[in-house]
């Protein structure tokens, strides 16, 4: 899938963006891999040629103005006489005052964010998988916003929900085209779709968890996704794109598993006590299937209040078919208030990341051609 914005190059002089990204884990170093295969693509549908002008990982980072090549970028990274400084490369990039500037943040963690202002003030656009940014503070929301709005660059976080999946970028239109948000339903996490999708076929809670985490769908911990956290931020993000302050301590997470469970000392101490989940889970199944429905772990928001919860659904609700770790999301409007506005889809995977990261570039890549 590839979700990018136009179908025509805005012009027929190639453009070049220059692109600094910090963070070349499984989703930076598959957007790297991404900008090599389209390479010519981007030229001679986009006229668009993406520069790699910075590169920063955990140990090493590297600049170079001419441009770094990106299918050696992992032996050049390596090499690289310069130690990891956030600070000094940042300052690089604005030093180097390149057209264009793009700064990539594909960490997993909160390190860059502090920048992120400092960043757009500079009139450097950013572009970032990263949730963490979007969902601190209500005021710290709004203030990235101002900040970009004011010195004519973008903030791009399309893949923050649902991956490339065009969730963000279709609640912007609902909301720029004067249409009014009454309620949001969705499940925003591959690993819990997986979970519960499973859960149809089994009769163990424990079981489909450890095939998740078996297939790579979990974190190395799997608690880290039953907590709920990650999915209620992407929630979040969702009720504050529509215009509504809300902060990430109002929305009410109903546990997936017990505090024996979630407190446990080791992940095999974990698999353990976890079966003593089973029984409730599957008396939940059971009672849900006795009405012809089936379980989901559903993120909703509606007049005011936002929850995570276990949900009992049949078949005419939009969830009832998702397979796999498809995700999905349905808004439902002033305009669209009989059938919901429905999108679903792969929602989880590097490779699928890096498609909407590179859609974002392309956004940011119009907006600046427009505006130079």
């Amino acid at each position: 899938m590839e979700n990018f914005e136009n179908n025509k190059p805005v012009s027929s002089k190639e453009k070049t963006v220059a692109l600094f990204l910090v963070g070349p884990g499984m989703v930076g170093s598959a957007f790297l891999d991404l900008i090599v295969k389209r390479k010519s693509y981007l030229s001679e549908r986009y006229n668009i040629k993406i520069n790699l002008s910075g590169l920063m990982n955990r140990k090493k980072m590297l600049y170079e103005k001419s441009g770094i090549d990106p299918e050696n970028w992992k032996i050049l990274l390596q090499n690289s006489q310069m130690e990891s400084d956030a600070e000094e490369f940042i300052e690089k990039i604005k030093e180097m005052n390149l057209p264009n500037s793009v700064f990539a943040d594909c960490t997993a963690n909160d390190c860059m964010v502090k920048y992120y202002r400092s960043i757009l003030s500079s009139r450097i656009s950013i572009v970032t998988p990263n949730k963490i940014a979007n969902t601190q503070s209500y005021e710290q929301f709004i203030a990235l916003r101002e900040t970009s709005a004011k010195h004519k660059v973008q903030f791009r976080y399309g893949t923050n929900v649902g991956s490339a999946l065009p969730f963000i970028s279709t609640l912007k239109d609902i909301v720029s085209n004067g249409d009014e948000i009454t309620k949001i339903e969705g499940v925003f996490s591959g690993t819990l779709s997986f979970i519960f999708n499973s859960l149809k076929e089994k009769d163990s809670f424990s079981e489909v968890i450890k095939i998740a985490q078996e297939k790579g769908y979990t974190e190395p911990d799997p608690r880290d996704d039953l907590k709920g956290l990650d999915m209620a931020r992407k929630l979040l993000i969702l009720i504050r794109e529509s215009g509504i302050p809300f902060e990430l301590n109002d929305i009410e997470i109903e546990k997936l598993i017990s505090p024996e469970s979630e407190n446990a000392n080791s992940i095999e101490e974990f698999y353990k006590k976890l079966k003593a989940d089973d029984n409730r889970i599957i008396e939940l199944k059971k009672k849900a299937a006795a009405k012809e429905c089936v379980l989901c772990y559903i993120a909703k928001y509606k007049n005011g209040k936002a929850s995570l919860s276990i949900q009992e659904i049949n078949k005419k609700h939009p969830f009832y078919n998702l397979t796999d770790s498809e995700n999905i999301v349905a808004f439902t409007t002033k305009n669209y208030w009989k059938n919901p506005l429905t999108i679903k889809g792969q929602g989880a995977g590097a490779d699928f990341t890096a498609v909407g990261i590179l859609s974002d570039i392309l956004r940011i890549s119009n907006y600046l051609e427009l505006i130079s």
